[in-house]
């Protein structure tokens, strides 16, 4: 491989060694359903998971005790992976089954996915910050944990409390289907980042989180579509 793609092997390397304990984190968060600004145990679990994989942590982003920042790295540019963890009321699941089979009837459950979404985000970042330490690069790789994503509006407060004030980039993904990648600046983030930084480096990382959101087949994701 040259050019752009010369880091993938090491990086897919990376991603392999540790794609068992991020599958466990994405089984533990379908475990405990938690709505927009209550997902308690889901933030914990993913503090646990940074802090195992030496991230520097900043608690309680924007005043939001579900929100948090792992960071590691130091100079270079500011690379942000996105990850969600809140779940949808009245969406229990039982996993494995393609129909509906509620493990308690009005519960809550990862009907969207979002158990899979912040592991695989966070799996992504650990493999760029195992990447950056094995090079000698500089940068600096942060994973925001960002609650209440279905009708809370969490990642505007964090915009405006200036968590992204210094982001060179911003890279997130959603669990579906089919893969694809997008290079499309959103709000509120694109907001607060210069979309010539965001655009031109994000076509070329998206292909490192396409990795980690590959750690699962699908017919073994702990996920359920709705209508």
């Amino acid at each position: 491989m040259t050019g752009e793609n010369s880091n993938l092997p090491l990086v897919f390397d990376f991603i392999d060694r540790k794609t068992e304990v991020f599958c466990e984190l994405a089984d533990r968060v379908w475990a405990t359903p938690e709505t927009c600004y209550m997902e308690t145990q889901s933030a914990a679990a993913h503090r646990e998971m940074l802090e195992a994989q030496g991230f520097r942590i900043t608690d309680n982003v924007a005043g939001i005790p579900t929100a948090l920042i792992g960071e590691a790295g130091e100079g270079g540019p500011v690379i942000a992976f996105l990850g969600e963890y809140d779940a949808l009321a009245g969406l229990s699941q039982a996993a494995g089954v393609s129909h509906v089979e509620p493990l308690t009837a009005g519960a809550n459950g990862h009907g969207c996915g979002h158990n899979l979404l912040g592991s695989g985000s966070l799996l992504a970042a650990t493999a760029l910050k195992d990447w950056l330490e094995k090079t000698g690069t500089p940068g600096r790789v942060r994973y925001y944990g960002c609650p209440a994503e279905e009708g809370g509006a969490a990642k505007a407060f964090m915009v405006r409390e200036g968590a992204f004030k210094d982001v060179d980039i911003a890279i997130s993904w959603h669990p579906s289907n089919s893969p694809a990648c997008s290079a499309r600046p959103r709000l509120p983030i694109a907001a607060s980042i210069s979309s010539s930084k965001v655009v031109p480096p994000m076509r070329r990382r998206y292909r490192n989180l396409a990795a980690a959101r590959s750690m699962r087949r699908a017919d073994e994701c702990r996920c359920q579509l709705y209508a």
